[in-house]
């Protein structure tokens, strides 16, 4: 009967509804499956597990230290080569999401609700309540980069350094000596932005480079400044930053990854991972199938070759390395990267190190 509707009970929902019969010319009247009805208890539903006392948000080694921030507390925990680690309360809010820069004598936190310094014996203070949305160091001088058209130069013992930059968004930053390389990009209309590059010293001089009118790689991409010496990073391409600020030479990585970061000696690379075997030729361990994973790999910062890969569950992780080369990262938790490639990164629980009850 045309229009009529009646249900069978399952113990399992299909995931897709065959439509082929449509696409049927001598087919006028059909019984067809079209969806699913479902009836939750929500009387019989567990208890939503308690959030950790800790849930590391970014993480950054300068020397043997290790320092991770919560992903919505006001926490920032340090961590020795022993494993000792030491808890330092923030004078912030809660619910925000801030990020963290580590230098030799602590580190930097900052995020929407301005910039905080952490030093080793000292209670943490707020330096700034200017919000800030991209920042790197060199040596002990964090440049943070904030809405409005400037930017601004931290040091521990010094009035920070106000730095006028153009009122563009930063696509990505990094270092280069001692000085910050920026990738600014602006939108011209709903369809096309500008881009360019700009020099940032730790003295608070600024150099402009010209707009990148033609960028190797496929467009509307996220780009990303890594490597030694810096490359402008897009999709699977790096092309060679000139003096000027211009592109030179061009690199075909030889696959396409969608997030890249510096990290010391290394490019870190986050990709989907092939159906065949990784950069490196290995193929991952046994992992959950009902989970995807991607695949970190690990470049040489000067020649881009492949040093290493890793499976983890995270698009865009944090990541650093400590003055012994291990490589942590935020993915399902802080992680380090294990010794032999296409392992599964080890776990490491910062509440557990902080001793909480």
């Amino acid at each position: 009967m045309p229009g009529h509707r009646s249900l069978r009970e399952v113990t399992e929902s299909p995931r897709f509804f065959d439509a082929d019969v449509f696409m049927r010319d001598d087919v006028y009247e059909v019984d067809r499956e079209s969806g699913a009805w479902i009836e939750l208890d929500l009387d019989d539903v567990p208890p939503h597990p308690v959030r950790p006392r800790f849930v590391p948000g970014d993480v950054s080694a300068a020397g043997d230290v290790l320092w991770t921030v919560d992903s919505g507390l006001p926490i920032v925990a340090s961590i020795d080569s022993e494993h000792v680690a030491t808890e330092h309360v923030l004078p912030g809010p809660t619910g925000v999401s801030r990020h963290v820069w580590a230098t030799p004598g602590g580190c930097w936190v900052a995020g929407t609700d301005g910039t905080y310094r952490c030093t080793t014996g000292f209670e943490p203070c707020r330096v700034s309540d200017v919000p800030v949305h991209a920042g790197a160091v060199v040596g002990e001088i964090f440049l943070a980069c904030s809405p409005g058209g400037v930017w601004w130069l931290h040091t521990p013992a010094a009035d920070p350094i106000a730095v006028k930059a153009p009122d563009e968004y930063v696509n990505s930053i990094a270092v280069e000596g001692d000085s910050f390389l920026v990738l600014l990009e602006a939108r011209v209309s709903d369809r096309e932005s500008s881009r360019r590059l700009m020099r940032v010293t730790t003295a608070g001089d600024v150099t402009t480079g010209p707009v990148l009118s033609s960028i190797p790689g496929p467009r509307r991409q996220r780009l990303f400044l890594a490597g030694s010496p810096l490359r402008l990073f897009n999709h699977g391409t790096a092309s060679t930053i000139l003096p000027d600020l211009s592109l030179g030479d061009v690199h075909d990585l030889g696959w396409e990854p969608f997030h890249v970061r510096q990290v010391g000696a290394y490019v870190c690379t986050v990709a989907n991972p092939p159906s065949g075997t990784s950069p490196i030729g290995q193929r991952p361990v046994a992992c959950d199938p009902t989970r995807r994973y991607r695949l970190l790999t690990l470049l040489d910062a000067a020649t881009l070759e492949p040093v290493k890969s890793a499976p983890i569950f995270a698009i865009r992780p944090a990541i650093t390395v400590d003055t012994k080369g291990k490589v942590w990262i935020i993915a399902d938790g802080l992680q380090s990267l294990p010794e032999q490639s296409m392992h599964w990164p080890n776990p490491l629980d910062v509440a557990a190190l902080l001793d909480y009850p």
